[in-house]
This record gives C-alpha cells, sequence and structure tokens, in this order.
C-alpha cells in the first residue's frame, strides 16, 4: 500500500467517524525530529577561535591591461549565447571598483584592437 491509498483510507475513516458523532480521539499531529545539540566544551564556554566574523573581500582595481583582459573572459564568458551582447552597465558593474571612465577606455582600446565589437548600439558589446 502506498502513501496516497493510504492517506484516502485514513480520511474515508475520519469521515466516517464524524458522520456517525463518534469523534473520540484528537487528530496525530506529525512527529517532528529533535534538533540536533551542539557538543560544548567541558566548562560550557566556546572557544573565541570558532567565532565566524564576517569580511567583505577586497576587490583590486584593474587598469590597463589587466582590465582589458578581465573585460574579454567576462564578455566570453557571460556574452555567450546573447546576440545584442553585454550592455556597458553591466560592464561596469562588474568591474565596480574601476571607474566607468576606465572601463570606456579599456572597450574602445578592445574594439580598436579587433577583440571586442558593437552590436545593436553603441552601448551594448561582444567578443569576437
Amino acid at each position: 500500500a502506498d502513501e496516497v491509498s493510504y492517506h484516502m483510507i485514513e480520511v474515508a475513516h475520519t469521515a466516517m467517524k464524524l458522520q456517525n458523532g463518534n469523534v473520540t480521539a484528537q487528530p496525530k499531529s506529525p512527529k517532528t525530529p529533535e534538533p540536533k545539540k551542539l557538543e560544548s566544551l567541558s566548562n560550557g564556554a566556546i572557544p573565541v577561535s570558532s567565532a565566524v566574523e564576517l569580511q567583505t573581500p577586497v576587490k583590486t582595481v584593474l587598469e590597463g591591461a589587466a582590465l582589458r583582459t578581465a573585460v574579454v573572459d567576462f564578455l566570453k564568458t557571460e556574452g555567450d549565447g546573447r546576440p545584442e551582447g553585454l550592455e556597458f552597465d553591466a560592464i561596469c558593474t562588474r568591474f565596480k571598483p574601476a571607474t566607468s571612465a576606465c572601463v570606456r577606455e579599456a572597450l574602445e582600446h578592445l574594439v580598436d584592437a579587433g577583440d571586442v565589437f558593437t552590436t545593436i548600439d553603441d552601448v551594448h558589446y561582444s567578443c569576437v
């Protein structure tokens, strides 16, 4: 017997009990597993080294050849399958510590070199 059949039999049985007025049992609640307890040290203290500290990673500002290489890699991975290419704002957002002027300069250099081209307008770029 599968779970659906069992459930249908249970529903029919409960309906018959309700129609006959013979309702004595409380509905059963599903059992929930006990939460796992954390093991503590013998003195009950939590060691300081186990405390998790959240730190935001520091992004480095890419410039020059490093920025151009990163832009080409980004256009290859994210722009693949997009005939319209990636919008300039999306590229700037990806390389956020770098200014939009630096990103624009890198894109212009890549267009002049023939590695990148504009697609539907002057703000959408794709990789060769």
